[in-house]
């Protein structure tokens, strides 16, 4: 049972980070997750979750989805995502675990570093030009999201560097969510991931993953100081990461 409400808690926590800020529910489920249910039933949970709370997100504010931003992207996410399931399956649980953890702790640390150069008054960071660069950014979400869940570092770091305003950013990344994350779970489903355990539990995360997609877009248009929200959640996901690399 204290598992059970821990798995919720975590929902929730996941839910409310990528409803304020339109990325990080992955990391933050993947993170804890997989400290509480083991990485076996970790990975396919979190890829059935993403999917409603992405869903809901789109269904309030689908008109501000960049699609022409968005397909590039997609096509090579969605290209890539098998071979990422084949290394989920094939690939041993102790390794991938610390490299999630290594893949979760370098993007919280170049986030740390990017807001610092921003607050130093050194500019935006630079990144290619033009959206054909969307295919190589999508190729690497697509492959650890379907590995590990994780595909907002590709997307976040494209979205940057392509310049994307607050409010298109966090529509447009929940179409790549949503489009990705069917594309994911059909695969893990094909494989046979999914227990009767698990759809119970993906069903009970319902409940926090409404609470937590409302309270972010709350969040997300009140908050007066989001870069100091931005910092503690990347502090926190370093944390995490550095748990799943020594656990």
């Amino acid at each position: 049972m204290l598992i059970f409400i821990g798995v919720m808690a975590v929902i929730f926590l996941a839910s409310l980070v990528k409803s304020t800020f339109g990325f990080g529910e992955g990391m933050v489920n993947m993170s804890l997750l997989t400290l509480l249910l083991g990485l076996d039933q970790a990975v396919p949970l979190v890829a059935i979750l993403a999917l409603g709370g992405s869903a809901y997100i789109l269904l309030q504010d689908f008109k501000q989805v960049d699609w022409k931003e968005l397909w590039p992207f997609l096509i090579g996410a969605l290209l890539a995502a098998p071979i990422g399931l084949s290394m989920g399956e094939y690939l041993p649980a102790f390794w991938m675990r610390k490299l999630l953890g290594l893949l979760i702790m370098a993007f919280a640390v170049f986030k740390l570093y990017q807001s610092y150069q921003i607050a130093e008054d050194l500019g935006e960071p630079k990144g290619p030009e033009g959206r054909k660069w969307g295919y190589l950014f999508g190729l690497l979400g697509g492959l650890f999201g379907g590995a590990y869940n994780v595909a907002g570092p590709a997307g976040v770091l494209y979205g940057n560097f392509r310049a994307w305003p607050p409010a298109i950013f966090r529509v447009t990344m929940q179409g790549y969510f949503m489009l990705l994350g069917i594309a994911v779970v059909s695969g893990h489903a094909y494989m046979g991931r999914y227990s009767p355990e698990i759809l119970k539990m993906a069903a009970f995360a319902l409940i926090p993953i409404a609470l937590g997609v409302f309270l972010g877009r709350f969040f997300n248009q009140k908050l007066s100081n989001p870069a100091l929200f931005n910092k503690l959640v990347y502090g926190l996901l370093i944390i995490l990461g550095l748990i799943l690399i020594f656990k």
